[in-house]
C-alpha cells in the first residue's frame, strides 16, 4: 500500500493510529453486520506486527473470512477507481483514492560551481605555508586553510576574548568550527 493510500485510509475510515507501530485502528467496512455496536477493526502496514504484506483484521465472527483483499476490493483499490464506493457508508466530504506516486526523478550528482578561495583573505602568517602545501598536495588552498586556521583556533582556545561593548561586562569567547 502506498503512502497516499494510507492517507486515504486515515481520512476515510480511521479512528486513530494504534499504539503498535504500523497498525491502524479503523472502522470496519462491514460493521453494519456486527452483532455488537463496536465497529472497530485493524489495518496493518506491510512488514509490521508479523505480517509480510499489508493485513486486515476484524475480531467479529461475521468478518472472520475478511482479508486485506476484501478491504482493497471494498475500497476499490487496484480497479482504477478515483472515488470511494457509493454504498451508503459514511465517507468524509471530498474523499478520493489518491493516485499512485510518480516514478522518482534521477538524483543529480554534478556539483555546483564554487568560487576559488583567494589567498589574499587567508591570514598573512598562514599564506606562504597554505600556498606551498596546497601546491605540493595538488588540492585547493581552502582544504589546507580550513584545517590550519581551525587548528590555530583550538590552540588559542579560551586565551582570546571579545568584548563587543565598551562599557559592559559582556564577554564572548570565540569558537571556530570547521568540517
Amino acid at each position: 500500500m502506498t503512502l497516499s493510500s494510507k492517507r486515504y485510509l486515515r481520512r476515510g475510515c480511521s479512528r486513530s493510529q494504534s499504539t503498535a507501530p504500523g497498525a491502524w485502528d479503523i472502522l470496519c467496512p462491514w460493521r453494519g453486520a456486527h452483532t455488537t455496536g463496536d465497529g472497530g477493526a485493524c489495518y496493518f502496514e506491510a512488514h509490521t506486527n508479523g505480517h509480510v504484506g499489508a493485513a486486515f483484521r476484524c475480531l467479529h465472527a461475521h468478518c472472520e473470512d475478511k482479508t486485506i483483499q476484501s478491504l482493497k476490493a471494498f475500497l476499490g483499490w487496484g480497479k482504477g477507481e478515483d472515488t470511494p464506493p457509493n454504498d451508503g457508508w459514511p465517507w468524509p466530504q471530498g474523499a478520493t483514492v489518491a493516485q499512485e506516486w510518480p516514478e522518482p526523478e534521477p538524483i543529480r550528482t554534478e556539483l555546483l560551481p564554487v568560487e576559488p578561495l583567494p589567498l589574499a583573505i587567508i591570514p598573512k602568517p598562514f599564506r606562504p605555508w597554505v600556498k606551498d602545501a596546497s601546491h605540493r598536495m595538488q588540492v585547493p588552498p581552502d582544504f589546507i586553510a580550513t584545517g590550519s586556521i581551525t587548528m590555530a583556533a583550538s590552540v588559542i582556545g579560551t586565551g582570546c576574548e571579545i568584548r563587543p561593548k565598551r562599557r559592559d561586562d559582556w564577554l564572548i569567547i570565540p569558537n571556530l568550527w570547521a568540517g
